[in-house]
């Protein structure tokens, strides 16, 4: 099955792990917090996340739109610091065939203490679907995806919402590093706060947020030329090349 893997490109060294571990996959390294279609998106959609967070989602939205627009049915969507079980993948088969077979999205990423060869049955519906190390996905997951994302929140909320369920398919495969390298709490998800998730998820197609990612992209192409045709008046006037970044100063300047 296809595999995709969001990336923050700047990591090399971890780059070079997942071409060894993962050697077909297709590795999203473009839109890197530092690009100018994050910033962009994040100005656009007035998006109250980091540039980080922002450029994740866009990284996610990217293999959702490879999907359709090679017209590839199923996927497993990956995060760069996943680590999956040795048997992984005849697990996720032989559960998914005989609980979740017509399901468009499957939660794979758990807390390291949750065991599948123990989990019962009606545990494999998840409340919240914190954590988007990995998740199997379908081209129709995808297609109404792009048509309704938001950018207020992260992409596993994102995805909740979407689906418009309070709970979700579950099949705990895999899990990620980063929330165990590190020697504090920063990675752990508080469910003390477990009103505004389930009210996002809960309201998520009333909010006057929703954007269709197409149109985003072209939209943003719109801006390029924009974009450029400001850098070279800026040149006529002032004789100096500049790469602007300033969102706000491409739609709000003196030219």
């Amino acid at each position: 099955m296809y595999i995709y893997i969001v990336h923050y490109s700047k990591n090399k060294e971890l780059g070079e792990e997942l071409e060894e571990r993962f050697p077909n996959a297709h590795i999203i390294k473009e839109y890197d917090r530092e690009d100018i279609f994050v910033s962009w998106m994040k100005y656009i959609t007035k998006s109250n996340q980091e540039l980080s967070m922002v450029s994740c989602n866009i990284k996610h939205f990217e293999a959702l739109k490879h999907m359709v627009d090679n017209d590839i049915e199923e996927a497993f969507i990956f995060e760069d610091d996943v680590v999956l079980r040795k048997d992984w993948e005849t697990l996720f088969i032989e559960n998914k065939k005989k609980y979740f077979r017509d399901e468009m999205y499957i939660k794979m990423g758990c807390f390291h203490r949750i065991n599948i060869d123990t989990l019962p049955v009606d545990m494999m519906w998840i409340a919240n679907n914190g954590g988007t190390e990995a998740q199997y996905v379908t081209k129709r997951f995808a297609q109404i995806m792009l048509k309704n994302i938001r950018m207020d929140n992260t992409i596993d909320l994102i995805h909740q919402g979407c689906l418009r369920s309070a709970t979700i398919p579950f099949i705990p495969v895999a899990t990620q590093t980063s929330v165990i390298t590190r020697n504090d709490d920063a990675g752990h998800i508080s469910y003390t706060k477990a009103v505004p998730w389930r009210e996002y998820v809960k309201n998520y197609y009333s909010s006057n947020t929703l954007f269709n990612y197409y149109e985003l992209v072209d939209e943003f192409d719109i801006f390029l030329k924009r974009k450029k045709e400001i850098e070279n008046a800026f040149f006529n006037r002032y004789n100096k090349r500049v790469d602007i970044k300033r969102i706000d100063y491409i739609y709000k300047n003196e030219f």
